[in-house]
């Protein structure tokens, strides 16, 4: 059974992977067959886009002969945060500023834009609360670098590089384990 991605990397890749969308199993009742497509998902973004295209949706279909659930499925573009405004790299080159930076407001304030400092600090304190799940899953793919830092988030920042060895580690983690980066959104 052919399960539905999370995450695609481009638009085209979308196109090649999910040609045949109903040959796809539904996530939620794992029938096959029942999936249409839904339309995009739209939404704001740190460019101050109102409408930009973040990924599409499906229903898994309950009308008609189908015997779907009626639940709709999302999948995103990987560049993209899951209920969040700021883009992966935006979140990759503010916590590799947290490792540097002397604060959180001089890692943030070359990226902030029209975001408060406050935003700062909500969105480091969500990296943190989701330390212990990302390290176990990065701990699957390569042994923890040694890292001199005796911050935890400094540890995790250099273990998310050394596993995805890119410019945005963030987008390559959501791509390759096909879950949001945020575990508990």
């Amino acid at each position: 059974m052919n399960s539905l991605p999370v995450y695609v990397d481009t638009t085209a890749e979308f196109h090649s992977k999910l040609k045949n969308h109903h040959l796809h199993a539904c996530p939620h009742c794992k029938r096959v067959g029942t999936l249409l497509r839904h339309g995009y998902l739209r939404g704001y973004c740190e460019e101050a886009e109102p409408d930009r295209h973040r990924g599409w949706r499906f229903y898994c279909s309950n009308r008609g002969r189908h015997t779907g659930c009626g639940r709709t499925v999302s999948v995103m573009l990987s560049k993209c945060l899951h209920r969040s405004i700021i883009t992966t790299l935006t979140l990759w080159k503010f916590l590799s500023g947290c490792c540097h930076a002397a604060s959180t407001r001089s890692a943030w304030e070359p990226l902030s834009g029209k975001f408060s400092l406050e935003s700062a600090y909500r969105i480091f304190k969500c990296f943190q609360n989701c330390q212990t799940a990302l390290r176990v899953k990065l701990c699957g793919l390569c042994p923890p670098p040694d890292c001199q830092s005796g911050h935890a988030h400094a540890q995790s920042i250099f273990h998310l590089k050394n596993a995805f060895d890119c410019s945005d580690p963030m987008a390559a983690f959501q791509q390759h384990f096909q879950q949001h980066f945020w575990p508990n959104s």
